[in-house]
């Protein structure tokens, strides 16, 4: 089962439909929140790519505009994906792993992305891999947000584009909670139950 089903499952049960709005600006009560407290929304409308290989730093150094080989194992960092005369096809997010990176983009751009980031790969030892039904990601913001991690007992990275990473309970994956700017931060997690048992936490006080 994809995690996603759990995921989804665990979100129709607990969350009203009131607050399911997916419609930007038509959501009043998550826009006060946003405005004067805390809220915590599901990013699964976001695709994740999986990079791996021993050629997997170098291959995206030549295919993103950022500069992949600085990229600290506690930062994750924007980048834009360019044709050769320089129009943006994507802007991504990535950051690094025990063996390798995930970029994360738009699901609406997803297939062409892949299939053109495919295309380059060529005799590199690269392996592109769609990890987006694998992981849980959901967002959490306001002017409380920094106040809402520390009450749910989570970490929380001081500048932006900060990681920090916390072994799983039940086996080797990892949570991260990334710092973004303007009073967000995106958590991810590669188990569904960690996911659950976060957003319940944070749902006491966003």
């Amino acid at each position: 089962m994809a995690m996603h089903e759990d995921w989804n499952r665990f979100l129709d049960e607990t969350v009203p439909p009131a607050l399911r709005n997916d419609v930007p600006g038509e959501n009043e009560i998550g826009l006060e929140a946003a405005r004067t407290g805390g809220f915590i929304c599901d990013l699964s409308t976001y695709a994740l790519v999986s990079v791996l290989g021993p050629d997997a730093e170098t291959f995206l150094q030549g295919q993103l505009s950022n500069d992949v080989t600085s990229l600290a194992t506690s930062r994750a960092q924007l980048a834009s994906y360019n044709t050769p005369k320089g129009r943006m096809l994507a802007c991504v997010m990535l950051w690094r792993t025990q063996n390798g990176y995930r970029v994360q983009f738009s699901e609406s751009i997803a297939a062409p992305f892949i299939k053109r980031l495919s295309m380059f790969v060529m005799r590199s030892k690269v392996k592109i891999t769609d990890v987006s039904a694998q992981t849980v990601r959901f967002g959490l913001g306001g002017p409380n947000a920094e106040e809402c991690l520390r009450a749910a007992g989570l970490a929380c990275p001081a500048s932006d584009y900060d990681v920090i990473r916390t072994p799983d309970d039940d086996g080797p994956d990892e949570s991260l909670v990334i710092k973004l700017p303007g009073s967000r931060y995106e958590l991810v997690y590669a188990q569904a139950q960690a996911a659950i048992r976060d957003w319940r936490r944070l749902a006491a006080s966003a």
